[in-house]
């Protein structure tokens, strides 16, 4: 179940874009301003370091903001209102990722007739249960 273009609402989409958007250029301009005005010994080593620890900041937040709402979009829609109830809210998931540890809060689902378990976001992102993921 791997559609992830067609899993958002396009202002969900929108939301996502512009929340990515509006955070990195309030962290570019702090990080611009810190090197054009800082005093820092080696400001261009530094400068890199800073950038990257940015970039890597930003994809983590974005990654969490996606499955978050990803889940939110699933919780709310008509195919989970009439197949599965929620068993748990906010439960939490760590992957290891070439940008650092990402832990996220997923919704635990059931199904109404087989009682089967679901994680619609780990399915649809293709996260297997009780794997460990790696950046290698």
């Amino acid at each position: 179940m791997n559609i992830l273009p067609q899993i958002l609402k396009n202002e969900s989409k929108n939301l996502l874009v512009n929340h990515f958007i509006d955070n990195f250029k309030k962290e570019i301009n702090q990080l611009l301003e810190h090197f054009i005005y800082g005093n820092s010994a080696h400001p261009y080593p530094s400068f890199f370091l800073e950038l990257q620890n940015l970039m890597n900041q930003v994809c983590l937040n974005f990654i969490f903001k996606y499955y978050e709402l990803i889940d939110k979009d699933f919780r709310n829609s008509k195919e989970r209102l009439k197949n599965y109830v929620i068993n748990k809210s906010n439960v939490p998931r760590t992957l290891i990722t070439i940008f650092g540890n990402l832990t996220f809060y997923r919704t635990l689902y059931q199904h109404k007739i087989t009682g089967e378990y679901y994680f619609y976001v780990d399915d649809v992102c293709g996260i297997d249960a009780y794997k460990t993921y790696d950046p290698l």
